[in-house]
């Protein structure tokens, strides 16, 4: 949530670049900390809907702020 009140001020393509490295060096700390089976389940769950919610969501805003809405077609 904090990620979405900045992001229009930052460069989109290097934020979504950005959150995704960190998404998966969160992700890649917790694996090799966690040794129980059911707390590393639970722990990367947040990391993967934070991971999917910028990969749905960012790419059409960087399509709506680079190209012109003339061009975009309406179905």
């Amino acid at each position: 949530m904090l990620f979405s009140t900045v992001i229009d001020r930052l460069n989109q393509a290097a934020g979504l670049g950005r959150s995704r490295l960190f998404s998966q060096a969160v992700a890649l700390a917790i694996i090799i900390n966690l040794h129980n089976d059911i707390a590393l389940i639970a722990s990367l769950r947040p990391c993967s809907g934070f991971s999917v919610g910028n990969l749905i969501t960012l790419p059409s805003l960087i399509v709506q702020r680079e190209f012109d809405p003339t061009l975009r077609s309406v179905c």
